[in-house]
């Protein structure tokens, strides 16, 4: 008996080894996953903390399907499954439309590791491989109309190619209830469930549903700080891997692109508030109509001026580095930042807590290189006064914080937007306009 577990250990320890060689990236972004044999799971699982694996199942694999499968929980991890599933289910999404939607977008990105591997070798066909035969949407429809229940196989088609969780989800919840309205009549369809009732018969995933209760009750709050979590290794993959970040991303899909674009996007829309901003100048500022900068983002969405002022002092960005502000927090006010630099060639950034800090010119792609200083206490003031000694007035003021902290007791005489957390302080009367974040 103990040399069967340890097969299967060495067979799961010899696919992270070779993942970590071969995809770096999809490594760096689950080494702390909690790798745990439980045969309670039919194959493999992951609820976002840990990695499930079934001795005897991986038994039954070779080692190149092994780190398939590993691959493939992996992506369900990195983009946020768990959570993503948690949040559908309490929205009141069908579970099977949705779990089987999951397994096509992480099935998909496999594949895609596959081809470029073999790719990039040379070779015709890839190394790894998941375990059985791809199932495609009519298939599947074909075998929930015989009620048929096929352990050999794993979800993909091609026709998914571009979409997310939520599009797949919909496609095929649109397709099922078409199917068994035509054999059961539509009255049935609208009943709670009955447009799943015979997919809890095809495996395409590993947990019993009472598995996948227990398991929902146990990590429902936790899921946040996940999701939390494996942003910020996004948001900080390009510093660890430096130069051959470029070639990474390259690689990525542009399904998985698209996901975590919109899983790691700013919740500000910086693309409309910055429009609004460019109209709304100070009064001091003297402009004239010059041909517009073309070039500029927000060109499309604004007729701008070419502005011609005494200052150009342009938008400023403070971003508060006290010893109240947590690495979930300041992950998301730099999140916010890059999403003001999609706009604008360039901002004005200080890192500060209750101490003058200097003044850093940041352009989008510089941003990984802010210096990051403070953990000390809060005061806002500093900021102010660091711009009063350098005359500067600023065109707009953004100032990223938990709201804990001394204000100026003189409201300043610019436009100042403060980003505030969900629960923070209280900006006095006054002295800007406030909008909250809802994530942290």
């Amino acid at each position: 008996m103990q040399n069967f577990q340890m097969n299967q250990k060495e067979k799961m320890e010899n696919a992270l080894r070779r993942i970590q060689v071969h995809h770096p990236f999809y490594y760096f972004m689950c080494a702390d996953l909690e790798i745990v044999a439980d045969e309670s799971f039919e194959t493999m699982a992951t609820d976002g903390l840990t990695l499930f694996y079934n001795p005897r199942y991986v038994d039954r694999l070779t080692e190149n399907q092994v780190e398939a499968v590993v691959l493939h929980e992996f992506m369900h991890v990195i983009l946020l499954h768990p959570w993503l599933s948690e949040k559908a289910i309490l929205k009141g999404h069908n579970r099977e439309i949705w779990t089987l939607a999951m397994e096509f977008v992480a099935n998909r990105e496999v594949r895609h590791l596959a081809d470029q591997r073999a790719q990039a070798r040379g070779q015709r066909k890839s190394e790894i491989s998941l375990p059985g035969r791809a199932l495609g949407v009519v298939e599947l429809l074909d075998l929930q109309k015989k009620n048929t229940e096929r352990k050999d196989i794993y979800f993909f088609d091609h026709a998914l190619e571009n979409m997310d969780v939520q599009d797949i989800y919909h496609y095929l919840r649109i397709r099922i209830v078409l199917r068994e309205s035509d054999e059961d009549g539509m009255d049935d369809c609208s009943k709670p469930g009955a447009s799943t009732s015979r997919l809890k018969n095809l495996r395409g995933w590993a947990v019993s549903r009472e598995r996948i209760e227990e398991l929902i009750e146990k990590h429902l709050r936790g899921q946040e700080d996940v999701a939390r979590r494996v942003r910020e290794k996004f948001m900080l993959a390009p510093t660890i891997f430096g130069s051959e970040w470029a070639k990474i991303h390259g690689a990525l899909s542009d399904g998985f692109k698209r996901a975590y674009s919109e899983l790691t996007s700013p919740e500000i829309d910086w693309r409309k508030f910055l429009a609004t901003v460019a109209g709304r100048l100070t009064d001091t500022d003297e402009f004239r109509f010059d041909a517009p900068n073309l070039r500029h983002p927000l060109a499309r969405d604004v007729v701008q001026a070419g502005l011609r002022s005494e200052k150009p002092d342009g938008i400023f960005i403070a971003i508060d580095t006290s010893g109240s502000v947590d690495k979930n927090m300041l992950t998301q006010f730099l999140s916010e930042c890059a999403g003001i630099l999609r706009y604008l060639e360039d901002v004005n950034v200080m890192t500060v807590d209750c101490k003058e800090a200097p003044i850093q010119r940041v352009r989008p792609r510089s941003l990984r290189n802010l210096q990051i200083t403070g953990g000390g206490g809060t005061d806002f003031r500093p900021v102010f006064t660091r711009l009063k000694k350098e005359r500067i007035t600023p065109n707009l003021l953004v100032y990223f914080t938990d709201g804990f902290g001394e204000f100026p007791s003189t409201p300043p005489r610019y436009p100042v937007l403060w980003v505030l957390t969900r629960h923070s302080g209280v900006v006095p009367e006054g002295h800007g306009r406030v909008v909250y974040l809802n994530r942290v």
